[in-house]
């Protein structure tokens, strides 16, 4: 048999199985980031962190959903800063990030990451009866957050997307999201959607730390979840104005990771009567780590703040 043969036929094999679930456990987590681990209805083990103020009564619990190349822990300057007024904050590290176990950056479907959140969010609710839950997403996370409102909307009493990924990127044709759609069905693992980690962030120490940390894949995203991506995008059509409860819409002028469109967009369509969205010029993706970082922070706190009264 020809060796080429071989070869393209082995390669195909490679790529046709790689992510699958090389491992399901979690990665050990610091001690000076204790957490808790659950384990999905698949076998797979994530892995959560929370922050409960030093006086109860809990005023509220905000449920943060992070983005790619993202994890929760790196929400903690936000989740200190909800914490002093109040707030319980708690953070799943999606499968295949973080501490999570499960392939790097894998995702099957929107449904199976909105799924994950739910077991976050019925627990918060289970861990604080009666405290009304708000919910964070960031980039990928903002997609994620805003299907999991949709869907279950009676469960959450405010929204705040962070640079959320609700439109195709910038620079991204009709073209190219029906070869993600061939090769996520064809060659599911095939590394296809490169994301310039160099743009997440301005110059600095913050973007050093971003680029060195050993718990942030900057490999290119598999094919089977570029495909995931574009369709949870594409699912939202005629669905926003569906959003009708209090929400906060906040995006880098500079970010050329996610779309300002999509942000405008929810605004625009939400029925809400309580809709907000900031702008912070100059500012690229990562809002909670850029220069800005403490306005952003503030801005959002003081919106929680006056949406769950004392």
């Amino acid at each position: 048999m020809n060796r080429s043969f071989l070869f393209l036929t082995a390669l195909t094999a490679l790529v046709l199985t790689q992510g699958c679930a090389a491992t399901t456990a979690c990665r050990t987590r610091p001690e000076t980031s204790p957490g808790f681990e659950r384990t999905a209805s698949d076998g797979v083990c994530l892995s959560h962190i929370q922050w409960e103020p030093a006086q109860p009564p809990v005023r509220g619990v905000v449920v943060l959903i992070h983005g790619l190349r993202d994890y929760s822990d790196r929400y903690s300057g936000l989740a200190e800063s909800l914490r002093a007024q109040g707030f319980a904050v708690v953070a799943q590290d999606h499968r295949g990030h973080g501490h999570s176990g499960g392939d790097r950056q894998r995702i099957e479907s929107m449904q199976q990451l909105v799924d994950d959140v739910d077991g976050v969010v019925q627990d918060a609710r289970a861990r604080h009866p009666g405290a009304p839950v708000l919910v964070f997403g960031h980039s990928m996370g903002g997609l994620v957050a805003t299907h999991y409102t949709l869907q279950h909307a009676a469960d959450v009493s405010g929204l705040i997307l962070s640079g959320a990924a609700l439109a195709l990127p910038p620079g991204v044709s009709g073209f190219d999201t029906r070869l993600a759609k061939i090769f996520g069905t064809l060659l599911p693992g095939l590394p296809a959607q490169a994301l310039d980690s160099e743009m997440f962030l301005h110059d600095g120490p913050e973007k050093e730390r971003f680029l060195a940390d050993p718990l942030i894949t900057h490999e290119k995203l598999p094919a089977r979840s570029a495909k995931a991506l574009i369709a949870a995008i594409e699912a939202l059509d005629g669905k926003l104005q569906d959003l009708k409860l209090p929400l906060l819409v906040v995006h880098g002028g500079e970010d050329v990771i996610t779309s300002l469109e999509g942000s405008r967009a929810v605004v625009a369509q939400a029925t809400s009567t309580d809709k907000r969205l900031i702008i912070y010029e100059g500012q690229r993706h990562d809002l909670a780590h850029e220069p800005d970082a403490q306005k952003v922070v503030g801005d959002i706190v003081s919106w929680v703040e006056a949406h769950v009264p004392r």
